[in-house]
């Protein structure tokens, strides 16, 4: 539901490589879909128990991980999401408040992304070359489409 509904306001994932491999990966991040789904999907009606569980352990999760000194690629992409989500509520105009949520999430995932050094993918990339298909160039053009997006928000 989440790449149908959300992908095209949040291009962060990758349709084709962040599937259930997110489970393995980062548990935060399948979460974070998972919780940014199911609240797609309940729209204006009153939270289940399932969608309040999950954003209580999205809530666990990002209280854990927001402070990591070098974390990994889907901690920010978790972070980008929860900020994609409460950007899509102010253009929807359903939830008040959520333009300070969003500069917070946005502003964990910016400190997370300098952390992990987002801002040289580009030469990262340059020096491993952009016609690359390997897991190298995959994941050098998912931390690209994270550090876009991220800006992208950071100036809107």
């Amino acid at each position: 539901m989440w790449m149908k509904e959300l992908q095209p306001f949040c291009s962060v994932l990758d349709p084709k490589l962040d599937t259930y491999s997110l489970r393995r990966r980062s548990p935060f991040l399948l979460n974070t879909v998972v919780y940014t789904a199911a609240r797609t999907g309940a729209g204006n009606a009153q939270p289940s128990k399932e969608l309040i569980a999950a954003a209580d352990e999205t809530r666990l999760f990002a209280q854990t991980l927001a402070f990591e000194t070098s974390p990994p690629i889907e901690t920010a992409q978790a972070f980008l999401l929860m900020a994609c989500w409460h950007e899509l509520l102010i253009v929807l105009s359903t939830h008040a408040g959520s333009k300070s949520d969003r500069y917070t999430l946005s502003g964990y995932a910016m400190r997370m992304a300098l952390a992990s050094r987002f801002d040289t993918v580009f030469d990262q990339l340059d020096a491993h070359g952009w016609g690359m298909a390997d897991d190298k160039a995959r994941e050098l053009i998912a931390v690209a489409r994270a550090w876009l997006y991220l800006i992208f928000l950071d100036f809107k």
